[in-house]
Formats: structure tokens, C-alpha cells, sequence
């Protein structure tokens, strides 16, 4: 993917502005693993400094249509208190709950994370195509974006681990743009995948964050002794953990003692006493 600097500007984007907006083992959209030690940072320091991120303004080609470009925002730097923002709830973070996190191109209307614009099959590519001269229409808007986010991956090849991250942050978004429903919705199919891959083998992290999730989804729905019981192996899980995860682990422990205090139906966020 050919990347050109627009006038080499820069952008801050400052925490107020980002607000309530928050990408997962954990790793960016595409792959690449965070910092274990932001964990750490993130349950350390209850306030912090209104450190802000910076993005580049750049054009990259439309995977879709040859000769085309897209104007994006490509980010630079941020800072660790992306792991307090409410999304943390669903387990996903910035940028992936941020406008600048979803590139668009106004042309095509191909959609996607922030960096993931490569990668595409021919195949791919013939049903994305497809999809989206049946589809795209020219509105750009968030909910419009979301809609093209979610039917492009759809039809990409990606793992069932990516799949259940795009749910959670599907969730995050629509909850933030007040269409609880349709959040817990989301919420719901995650949940759903969840029980089944825990199922399974997973990795060490991994397990942790899903029975974190679980804790969570469960008791949103209702469900206050399945939340429990997803807590409990939480806790044993978490009993020896390895050094690679210690403070992973730790992030987690400390968030789990919020799950008790969500309630059922509504948005995720713990609101209860």
C-alpha cells in the first residue's frame, strides 16, 4: 500500500476529544501487539495527563478502484490512557472506537481499520466489489461507516478471534451513539462466539480476556450466576500466570471488581452501587 503525506500536516488529537471513545490479545487492527506495560500504566494512574495523539493526514490507494486515493489519518503516537476509557468494558480500545481509526474511501466506499487496507485476495476483492456497487451510495456519516465497516469484513478472510473483536467494537460504537439495542445486540453474538471458543484452546491471555468479557456480557444479560462463574475461572486462571501476562493479568483483575455493578439491560458500563 502506497502511503503520500498530505503537506506532511499533523494532527493532535487531544483525550477530551476523543471522549468516551476507545483497539485486542491485545494487539492493533492489524495484528501487532500493545504494550504490556500500558496495562500496567493504565490501572496506576487514575488521573492522568491530558496527554493527546498525534496523526498524520495521508492518501493511500483505494483497494478497490485502481487510480484512486483515499484520504486517511494515520496514527503516530498516544498514550496509555486508552486502557481507562469506558470501551475497556467490552475489552476493545482506541483507535479502534475513534473516527480517525476507520478509514473510508469516499470513491469506492471501501471501509476498514486503520492500517488494514492490504492483505486483500482477488477473491477478496470480487466480492467486496460486489458488495459495495450494491450498497454504496456516497453518504459518509458514522452510522453509514459502521454499516461499510462491518459488510466489507464480512466478506475478508479474517480469524473467528478478529471477527469477535469487530462485534465487541461494533457494540462500543453503537452504545456511544445511543442505539443501546442495537449495542447489546452485538454484545449478544459476541457472547455467543465467546462460549464456544472458551471452550477450546487459547492462549494464556486470551482465556483471560474472554472470561473477563464473558463476566460481563453475561450479567448485562441477566444472568448473574454464569457472571460469576466466568469471574471465578477468571480468578483461577489468573493463579501462576506466566511473566508475559503478569500485568495483563493485573489489568484485568482490577477491572473484574466493577463487573458486579453492571446491570441488566441498558448500556455495559458498570452503574450500579
Amino acid at each position: 500500500m502506497r502511503v503520500r503525506n498530505r503537506r506532511g500536516d499533523r494532527r493532535v488529537v487531544g483525550r477530551e476529544e476523543y471522549g468516551r471513545r476507545e483497539s485486542g490479545e491485545e494487539v492493533s487492527p492489524t495484528g501487532r501487539r500493545l504494550p504490556g506495560i500500558a496495562f500496567a500504566l493504565a490501572i496506576t494512574l487514575p488521573v492522568l495527563p491530558v496527554w493527546a495523539h498525534m496523526w498524520n493526514d495521508v492518501e493511500v490507494d483505494d483497494p478497490i478502484m485502481p487510480g484512486k486515493t483515499c484520504s486517511v489519518t494515520r496514527l503516530l503516537s498516544t498514550g496509555n490512557y486508552i486502557y481507562v476509557a469506558p470501551s475497556k468494558y467490552d475489552l476493545v480500545f482506541w483507535p479502534l472506537v475513534s473516527p480517525e481509526g476507520i478509514w473510508h474511501c469516499a470513491h469506492s466506499g471501501f471501509t476498514a481499520f486503520n492500517d488494514d487496507f492490504d492483505d486483500l485476495s482477488s477473491e477478496e476483492l470480487v466480492r467486496i466489489r460486489a458488495y459495495l456497487r450494491a450498497t454504496h451510495v456516497g453518504t459518509d456519516d458514522p452510522r453509514t461507516r459502521l454499516e461499510l465497516l462491518e459488510g466489507t469484513y464480512r466478506l475478508r478472510a479474517k480469524d473467528v478471534h478478529f471477527e469477535n473483536r469487530l462485534l465487541r467494537a461494533l457494540a462500543r460504537w453503537y452504545q456511544d451513539l445511543g442505539e443501546v439495542e442495537k449495542a447489546n445486540g452485538y454484545r449478544r453474538q459476541a457472547f455467543d462466539e465467546l462460549t464456544v471458543l472458551l471452550q477450546g484452546e487459547l492462549s494464556e491471555l486470551r482465556r483471560l480476556q474472554y472470561l473477563y468479557v464473558a463476566a460481563n456480557y453475561a450479567r448485562q444479560f441477566g444472568d448473574p450466576v454464569a457472571s460469576d462463574r466466568y469471574l471465578a475461572q477468571l480468578s483461577v486462571a489468573m493463579e501462576g500466570v506466566s511473566d508475559g501476562v503478569a500485568e495483563q493479568a493485573q489489568y484485568l483483575s482490577q477491572l473484574a471488581k466493577e463487573t458486579v455493578r453492571i446491570q441488566p439491560g441498558g448500556i455495559l458500563d458498570p452503574t450500579g452501587p
